[in-house]
């Protein structure tokens, strides 16, 4: 997740730290794994229909780890279609922007790195535990 981290930070520092802000107060105070995102999922052969993640907050990465036939992420309102090898990442704004994955043949795996809107609550006052946060 480090070289994640780094890309981001190098090639979209404004939005970067916009990101990490959430990231300082999870509870705990406990790292994330998904520094600077809050949030991991693990897609395993998941062809999807056409949607935006409108509890994500801002941008999104997603981390191909597993070759396949098929499978591209495709930015409907871009017009843009990534067919991603191993260890090829994307970054876009998963509530902002239509995607979906083709169909596959084989197996399929993604890293998907994300942040929940949710987050600004907890961010702004901890869910209203502000009080008994030490």
């Amino acid at each position: 997740m480090f070289i994640v981290r780094l890309q981001i930070q190098h090639h979209m520092l404004a939005e970067y730290e916009k990101i990490k802000v959430f990231c300082k107060f999870l509870p705990l105070k406990e790292p994330s794994p998904a520094h600077p995102f809050t949030n991991v999922v693990i897609n395993f052969c998941a062809s999807t229909k056409a949607h935006r993640d409108t509890g994500d907050k801002g941008w999104c990465t997603a981390i191909t780890f597993a070759a396949c036939e098929g499978g591209q992420l495709c930015l409907y309102e871009l017009g843009l279609v990534f067919d991603c090898g191993v260890g090829d990442m994307v970054v876009f704004q998963s509530s902002k922007q239509t995607h979906f994955n083709l169909h596959i043949k084989g197996i399929r795996a993604s890293l998907v790195l994300h942040s929940d809107r949710m987050a600004e609550k907890w961010g702004d006052h901890y869910n209203r535990w502000g009080p008994y946060v030490h």
